[in-house]
């Protein structure tokens, strides 16, 4: 079931889903290597495409050998931000929800 909070904005029904069941089919293809030198963070790689495997371990294999720190991050959900008005839903914004991943040897 979804987790919900709802505002009126304007004269408008806000409708956030907090949180979305995880489907596999929507989210298995979309990877967060996070990149750290020491206890700084330099940023992120992020892919979503069929091949997103492969591109992180790609960069992960250049990334590890230089000596930077990398988290794996593998999306498995979803936040919505939902428009609730009298002519429909629409959604406004969707959030991917991120869960740590064993980093594979590459």
């Amino acid at each position: 079931m979804f987790a919900t909070d709802q505002r009126r904005i304007g004269g408008r029904q806000s409708l956030r889903v907090l949180s979305a069941p995880s489907s596999s089919e929507n989210y298995m293809n979309r990877y967060r290597l996070m990149v750290r030198k020491g206890a700084r963070l330099l940023g992120h790689f992020e892919s979503a495409t069929p091949w997103a495997r492969d591109a992180v371990q790609d960069i992960s294999r250049c990334l590890a050998g230089a000596g930077y720190d990398l988290e794996l991050l593998v999306a498995d959900g979803e936040r919505r931000l939902l428009d609730c008005a009298p002519d429909g839903i629409r959604l406004l914004a969707s959030e991917p929800l991120f869960k740590r991943a064993e980093l594979q040897p590459w």
